[in-house]
């Protein structure tokens, strides 16, 4: 029964994708990415919210409906096995080898948050490791899954920190791109300087950029502190990260710091 109405929605979503499938789109989506990003179908990000929003809605009211109807179990051990659907299914959208389908399988991710658990961090590690390949796949996780995972548990930015010492480039960006929402809305910036110390040797454009634009988003708020940090560390750091950290600043204070 579960079963049956979750490939039936599948069915639909699909129908709903094909249906918006851009063939213009599919042939300059490719363009952005120096990373192979397999197959594309050319369907814009917005649109696949907008799926994910209906798919999503309809599958939680389901399960909730599923679960308490067949089930003796309290509402957190409902909540569990929500989860565990939810999680099933993000999963086999990013085992699609289509681009927009693994994309999906990250927003469907982030549209799950109320179901967080602090051990899920091991999953999304894993996610991490195996599925992210492309900044499009890395920055949709690090700023929303990722962000709302350490937001619910704010002790999970240590294990987080722990990517800046990883052999996997996607990993070393998220430690750096998944603390841009967080610095946005409270202070943390010792953990934005402790992240960049180590970030800033690495040589690698990804971590590069993606180091240079949380420098940048911290400046927004505690400019003078990004400007003196890179005053400071601008021999260490790449020209790469330099103009990305600086980007937004007053012309006299980029052109002494570009010297």
């Amino acid at each position: 029964m579960k079963d049956k109405f979750i490939n039936d929605l599948n069915a639909e979503m699909d129908n709903q994708i094909m249906s918006n499938c851009s063939n213009a789109y599919k042939t300059s989506v490719k363009n952005f990415f120096k990373e192979d990003i397999g197959e594309s179908i050319g369907i814009r990000v917005p649109i696949l919210r907008k799926i994910s929003n209906e798919y999503y809605k309809k599958l939680e009211t389901y399960l909730k409906e599923y679960y308490r109807e067949n089930t003796n179990l309290n509402n957190e051990e409902v909540n569990k096995l929500i989860k565990n659907d939810l999680y099933d299914i993000c999963k086999k959208l990013l085992d699609n080898p289509i681009f927009e389908y693994k994309n999906l399988g990250l927003i469907m991710l982030h549209k799950s948050k109320k179901y967080y658990e602090k051990e899920d961090f091991e999953f999304f590690k894993y996610i991490a490791s195996n599925y992210i390949t492309n900044w499009a796949y890395s920055d949709e996780f690090s700023i929303h899954a990722f962000y709302e995972l350490t937001k619910k548990y704010p002790e999970l930015l240590d294990d987080l920190f722990k990517f800046t010492d990883s052999k996997n480039r996607w990993e070393q960006r998220i430690s750096a791109t998944v603390l841009i929402p967080h610095i946005r809305k409270v202070d943390i910036r010792d953990r934005v300087f402790k992240t960049a110390d180590i970030l800033i040797l690495v040589r690698d454009d990804m971590v590069e950029k993606g180091i240079g634009w949380l420098l940048k988003v911290t400046a927004d708020k505690y400019q003078e502190e990004v400007y003196n940090y890179v005053l400071e560390n601008k021999n260490n750091m790449t020209r790469t990260t330099l103009r990305y950290a600086i980007e937004k600043m007053p012309k006299d204070l980029k052109k002494e710091a570009m010297k």
